[in-house]
């Protein structure tokens, strides 16, 4: 038998957060679902037992108020939903299992900054060999008249995904490609 658990999912309007709560809805196991996201307006919100708004994590003074929050809200684990909260909770995990007991999900720091910054883990996207300075504008082929945006640092990871339709262009993140 499983003890009742509280369990926050932070980032509840994101699509990583709504797939947490969905996961933990159908494994039947017996918790209370507390939704946690930095503004009223996210779905998330209203599709568990109780929400919470928090302070966004790069505002000053928000660790103590997240702390705060997990208390009296009586939270026993978080499980992390949007990719801004992952840095703030791998970072400060040891600070808030101390404090309050509550088990933090998440990465390890160097892990999450390894997989945040696909530029500098050595892996060329554009041509798929292993070589560090993936983006870089030589490997870009570039197509009569401008077929293609120049490369700019997107601020999250882009997934390439190739399309099998000959002689067409297809967007990609920030860049169009030739399949």
């Amino acid at each position: 038998m499983y003890k009742h658990c509280r369990v926050l999912v932070t980032g509840a309007g994101s699509g990583v957060g709504q797939s947490i709560i969905k996961a933990l809805r159908l494994s039947q196991l017996p918790l209370s679902i507390i939704s946690a996201d930095i503004t009223p307006m996210n779905a998330g919100l209203y599709r568990t037992n109780e929400a919470v708004i928090i302070p966004r994590v790069e505002s000053e003074g928000s660790l103590e108020e997240i702390v705060a929050i997990l208390l009296r809200n009586k939270i026993d684990v978080v499980m992390v939903g949007s990719e801004f909260d992952l840095v703030f909770f791998s970072k400060n995990k040891a600070v808030i299992e101390s404090q309050t007991g509550i088990l933090i999900v998440a990465a390890p720091l160097e892990t999450v900054n390894i997989t945040d910054d696909k530029r500098s883990n050595g892996v060329d996207w554009c041509s798929g060999k292993n070589t560090v300075g993936a983006w870089r504008q030589e490997h870009i082929p570039l197509f009569p008249g401008g077929g293609i945006r120049p490369p700019q640092t997107p601020p999250f990871p882009v997934g390439l995904r190739p399309l099998k339709y000959e002689n067409s262009l297809f967007y990609a993140g920030n860049l169009f490609i030739k399949s």
